[in-house]
């Protein structure tokens, strides 16, 4: 077997090295944590919103709830003043109970809008549980997606490095004139600068090389460098 027999071989080789890495680039794993990630992203957004309603919500709950207690506590004092013996004026005491019954009119239209948004917070804490149940479903296939991801990396991860290591076996066989030019001239054919000589055509652009072409390179040493008049690639016969 020659050296560009050889040199044949690790291009064989290199042409499975670049598609384990190409696997590797492309693994169908890694777009489907992408999106598992992206759905979390979406709910946590979603989440935020109804939680910004939901804290809104409570806000304005707690707002009338202390004015509530402003307005009953004041009322209370009203109250106490009207029936504690101290005012003997009729129409001081009539004033007080106006004041008294405003009062407690205000507080009752307080307590209906706390109640109001207290019935407005009930769904919206519904749908934060439903979510909050949601995000942890979602959340579970992330973890899953990375441990695919991880997993199949590792495998194919492992399978490069072995392949690796077999083409350092490969590339101690082929003469260092010889790996030079197919290492300069790889990246112009896309990975395949030597083809086959199968009778008169190119094994590379599969034309068909001419008489002069064929009888020029049958005349050539074994070892000489012989190319496709077609393609340029290193012919091996």
């Amino acid at each position: 077997m020659s050296g560009f027999d050889e040199l044949l071989r690790l291009q064989d080789h290199d042409i499975v090295i670049d598609q384990i890495t190409h696997r590797q680039a492309t693994l169908p794993e890694r777009p489907a944590l992408d999106q598992a990630v992206a759905a979390v992203s979406a709910i946590d957004k979603k989440v935020a919103g109804v939680r910004a309603n939901r804290d809104e919500l409570a806000r304005d709950e707690k707002r009338l709830a202390d004015e509530v207690a402003i307005v009953e506590a004041k009322a209370t004092e009203v109250n106490d003043t009207l029936y504690g013996g101290t005012i003997t004026s009729p129409k001081e005491l009539q004033a007080f109970q106006e004041d008294y019954d405003s009062l407690k009119r205000r507080q009752r239209e307080l307590e209906d809008h706390e109640i109001e948004i207290m019935e407005k917070i009930e769904p919206v804490e519904a749908e934060l549980a439903t979510l909050d149940a949601e995000r942890v479903t979602l959340e579970s296939a992330r973890e899953a997606a990375v441990t695919a991801l991880a997993a199949a990396e590792t495998a194919v991860g492992v399978e490069l490095d072995e392949a690796k290591a077999q083409r350092g076996e490969l590339v101690a066989a082929v003469p260092e004139e010889q790996l030079a030019t197919y290492d300069r001239l790889r990246p112009d054919f896309a990975g395949t600068p030597i083809a086959r000589l199968v009778g008169s055509n190119c094994g590379g652009c599969h034309l068909t090389l001419s008489a002069v072409a064929i009888d020029r390179i049958r005349d050539l040493p074994p070892d000489a460098l012989a190319t496709c008049e077609e393609c340029g690639r290193i012919l091996v016969r």
